[in-house]
């Protein structure tokens, strides 16, 4: 979509420097992934395209660069990416803005940096996707025994020492794909019934995969079906999705019905729980909106009984970052919750204190009888929602980098400035 006059000034503010060269082709191995790229932001101005590489970031190889960098306040920004379709590089300057890119490792990053040890689970799931199974029995085995040696002959005899890990799940699905469904199985028996609870859904939900093949496997067709839409419930992925569509012309699992599109539904009237006397005694949703340029979004973020949590504080990291180098797209953040008291002992206030010593327009807000999360169902802790000057969602998530800029994008079309 094309972003308005407003939102390109502000694209082009924060991207400094665009240089195009034809270059050779990186080494995946040093390499990041582009996942997603909104088209409407500093990325997107710049030409880059899913699927392209970054090389590296402020001169740090692309494979060591994190994907959290509003975590760390930087003034400027200096990028190298590889343009696969062009095959060139791309040599970005900008401010120190989210430039609405979503990053992965590729495969091959995996296999030349993963460490057993503190490696990131979510790795696997993706070597999962791309169906290297020989790769991924090899790293979940050694995730299992926090073991930094590859297995060999002996060790491959050798007890799983760690097993509340989603490590465990993937080494069955690894054994499944490989021959040894026995093997496999009972390692995916055991993870959905011991240790699922401990994780993310999304690991569940390759457990849950097998688990439907296995009744497939016995001609249980039926029964195969009830567990691809209960993998399809935990998280949507694509392998799951394609089998489901093969066995049945039944309709994939409706998902939760989001708000995004539609009104959001409460017109609150909280007050708030920061000691500032610039707030006025009570927050009112109808006043928020009816103050907002039509250009700007108004976020509300949803705790239910939760004060804070890690995924919170990591959210309004982000929005310091956003507000910081877009202040004029944003009209304020809104956290509602039923609990007044901080959890003592816990680090997830950091970035809330930050915004408030920094002045951004931070209103944390006491719904103490739960009316707001009982009206709008929001499916986690927190969760957020986008709202134009219109009261309408825009978003509805953890607003990540991609989403801020699609969600900008979204109130520009509406309302052409």
């Amino acid at each position: 979509m094309e972003p308005s006059k407003r939102l390109q000034q502000a694209i082009q503010e924060n991207l400094l420097e665009l240089r195009r060269t034809k270059t050779l082709r990186p080494l995946p191995e040093d390499s990041k992934r582009i996942a997603a790229v909104s088209g409407a932001s500093v990325a997107g101005a710049a030409g880059l395209r899913e699927g392209d590489w970054l090389v590296s970031i402020d001169g740090r190889p692309g494979h060591e660069c994190g994907t959290r960098l509003y975590a760390e306040f930087a003034s400027r920004r200096h990028y190298l990416f590889y343009a696969h379709a062009t095959g060139e590089s791309v040599d970005l300057e900008t401010s120190g803005v989210e430039i609405g890119v979503r990053l992965q490792p590729t495969v091959p990053a995996i296999v030349a940096h993963w460490d057993p040890v503190v490696g990131d689970p979510a790795a696997l799931v993706q070597v999962w996707e791309a169906g290297e199974w020989e790769v991924l029995q090899k790293l979940s085995w050694m995730r299992c025994r926090r073991s930094r040696k590859p297995p060999g002959l002996l060790s491959r005899l050798s007890r799983i020492t760690h097993r509340d890990t989603p490590a465990l799940a993937l080494l069955g699905a690894a054994l499944w794909e490989r021959g040894r469904k026995r093997r496999g199985m009972a390692l995916l028996d055991e993870y959905a019934a011991e240790h699922a609870g401990n994780w993310p859904d999304a690991y569940l939900a390759v457990a849950t995969y097998y688990l439907a093949l296995r009744h497939l496997g016995e001609g249980y067709q039926h029964r195969a079906l009830k567990f691809l839409r209960k993998s399809l419930n935990l998280h949507p992925f694509d392998r799951v999705a394609a089998l489901h569509t093969e066995l049945s012309e039944e309709p994939l699992p409706k998902k939760r019905r989001s708000w995004v599109t539609r009104p959001f539904p409460v017109d609150y009237d909280l007050e708030p729980l920061d000691v500032d006397p610039a707030l006025e005694r009570k927050v009112s949703l109808p006043a928020a909106l009816r103050d907002m340029r039509t250009h700007q979004l108004l976020l509300v973020c949803l705790l239910g009984d939760d004060r804070g949590n890690e995924a919170y504080d990591d959210f309004v990291l982000r929005y310091l970052n956003y507000y910081t180098w877009l202040p004029g797209l944003f009209a304020g953040l809104h956290v509602i919750t039923t609990t007044p008291e901080r959890q003592v002992g816990e680090p997830w206030w950091d970035a809330e204190d930050m915004a408030h010593a920094d002045g951004l327009p931070v209103a944390v807000l006491l719904d103490e009888y739960g009316h707001v999360p009982d009206r709008v169902h929001p499916p986690a802790s927190p969760t957020v929602y986008a709202l134009d000057s219109d009261g309408t969602v825009l978003h509805e998530g953890l607003l990540d980098p991609v989403d801020m800029w699609d969600a900008l994008a979204l109130a520009s079309v509406k309302r052409p400035v």
